[in-house]
């Protein structure tokens, strides 16, 4: 059964990983999450959301090392895991600061209607990634040996 968790969470952070490279907006063209926080597409935004950006990959690396070398996190579990959801509150809370409730709304409209199959990727792996069980197992230390 742990290896099931294991397979699971290794496939949710590799997405969670593989999607920031994806096409996140179809605007003229489109644009993935790395031109966005590194890229001139990023422009319009602000450098703290940038930065906020960069913790869905980075969760994804640590989760899949973690996972593939059956290391312990160097995060605890569960915000590790919750993380990518906590990044994604930030940046609508981020988007509400100074806005009224229609340009919120607007807003809103035009991320579903110009996003991509790398934004929805983030997403669903950001949903079930806290749900994710596994966890690495404690290496016992080597036995003694007494002489």
């Amino acid at each position: 059964m742990n290896r099931n968790k294991r397979i699971i969470t290794g496939i949710t952070a590799g997405i969670l990983l593989i999607a920031f490279f994806l096409p996140w907006w179809k605007l003229l063209t489109s644009v993935s999450g790395w031109e966005i926080v590194f890229g001139n597409d990023g422009r319009g935004i602000g450098g703290a959301s940038r930065l906020i950006l960069l913790i869905l990959p980075l969760t994804g690396c640590v989760v899949l090392y973690s996972v593939l070398t059956k290391k312990p996190y160097v995060l605890p579990k569960a915000f590790l895991f919750i993380l990518p959801l906590l990044a994604f509150g930030a940046l609508f809370l981020f988007s509400l600061i100074g806005s009224n409730l229609s340009t919120v709304w607007g807003v809103f409209k035009s991320v579903v209607e110009f996003s991509s199959i790398g934004i929805w990727l983030t997403w669903i792996a950001a949903l079930v990634l806290p749900f994710c069980s596994y966890t690495p197992e404690r290496s016992s230390p080597p036995p003694s040996t007494a002489i």
